[in-house]
């Protein structure tokens, strides 16, 4: 075993007694179950330095020490329009125009089955074939776009029929829904807006004639929202009038607060004390079957080769060998990188958590 190895578990083990420490310290006796609520966790820090200083938007500050985040959520779509020069073997061509009234070839959309295409007026689909030349079209698309002459984007949605001199409606995602005494919510979105949606809003689901509420409103929802005026703060602030509601893709959420403190879908985890999450070189650590098994699922232990796989409703998720830095995905052969290597301290393994929200399709709920 390395020295770096011996040190950090050695750091871990400091840790276990310093949390067991701790309940005397305040004189709170352990809970008879053995388990805990994590309320403070002690950083612990890299051999080689403290924890990293945040550099990025999102970061988690845990008991005031920076957690780096680097995959909790998708990127936003962005937005992009101009008016349709062609349209042929599953692509747009939107043109722009220039600080001079020149037009010019501003982006090729390519779109795929999973694109949407609906009306701006009304949200109703429209088929693609319906799309005219020299139309406005707005489009939301992925920010990883090719660079080409001109540029290349994939696109999640088209917004097209736009009435003369008409308010659009804004496509996005929700972070967060925060409930008022009023019966009104605020949806935290991730296009830098804030959606209030009270008794006034037209609600409905995406081509469904379920009866829809604010309160059924979900982190990782996707919205198409028609909204009045728009404040001119940061977030900016607005009312719905109208909304609809898709489907999400999500299998669920997650959320971490200040204190370290894990909630999945709406329920705090308890840890038991030889098995706790702690901060590593700016990661945070947690228990991996703790976690896993909290969102249904089942993890199998070799320990002839140190290798985990994990499996829900019998069909293998992905598996990975203790100390790896990535995992493979189903039964084939696809790699995916992970952000700290997957180690196992005292008969645990740990995995960072953003890893496992990325690996189980979860909303991260900052």
């Amino acid at each position: 075993m390395n020295m770096k190895k011996i040190l950090s578990m050695a750091l871990i083990f400091a840790l276990l007694i310093s949390v067991s420490s701790a309940f005397a310290v305040v004189g709170q006796e352990p809970p008879a179950e053995g388990e805990i609520t994590i309320t403070g966790i002690m950083p612990v820090e890299d051999s080689v330095g403290p924890v990293a200083e945040p550099t990025v938007e999102g970061n988690l500050l845990i008991n005031e020490h920076p957690v780096l985040i680097t995959s909790l959520n998708r990127i936003a779509p962005v937005l992009q329009y101009g008016t349709v020069a062609f349209l042929e073997d599953g692509r747009i061509m939107l043109m722009g125009v220039d600080e001079n009234g020149e037009s010019y070839a501003k982006l090729i959309l390519n779109l795929s089955e999973a694109t949407l295409i609906l009306s701006a007026a009304s949200g109703e689909p429209v088929a693609l074939e319906n799309i005219r030349e020299g139309e406005v079209l707005y489009a939301y698309v992925s920010p990883a776009m090719a660079l080409s002459m001109p540029a290349q984007a994939s696109a999640e949605l088209l917004l097209t029929s736009i009435p003369a001199d008409f308010r659009m409606p804004v496509y996005a995602e929700i972070n967060d829904v925060v409930a008022s005494e009023d019966s009104s919510v605020l949806l935290i979105t991730n296009q830098g807006i804030n959606i209030t949606v009270n008794a006034d809003t037209a609600l409905s689901p995406y081509l469904s004639r379920q009866f829809l509420t604010s309160e059924m409103l979900l982190p990782g929802q996707k919205i198409l929202a028609w909204c009045g005026p728009t404040g001119i703060s940061y977030p900016a602030l607005t009312t719905a009038n109208k909304l609809i509601a898709f489907n999400t893709s999500y299998t669920g959420t997650a959320s971490v607060d200040s204190n370290g403190v894990i909630t999945l879908n709406g329920d705090v985890l308890r840890f038991d004390r030889l098995a706790m999450p702690y901060i590593h070189n700016g990661a945070y650590l947690v228990p991996f079957r703790k976690v896993v098994e909290a969102l249904g699922c089942t993890v199998a232990w070799n320990s002839a080769d140190s290798s985990v796989v994990v499996s829900k409703d019998e069909a293998v998720l992905y598996s990975f060998v203790s100390g790896a830095d990535s995992v493979t995905q189903g039964q084939g052969d696809l790699e995916r990188s992970v952000t700290h290597a997957l180690d196992t301290v005292l008969g645990v393994t740990y995995m960072s958590i953003d890893d496992i929200v990325a690996l189980h399709n979860l909303k991260f709920i900052g």
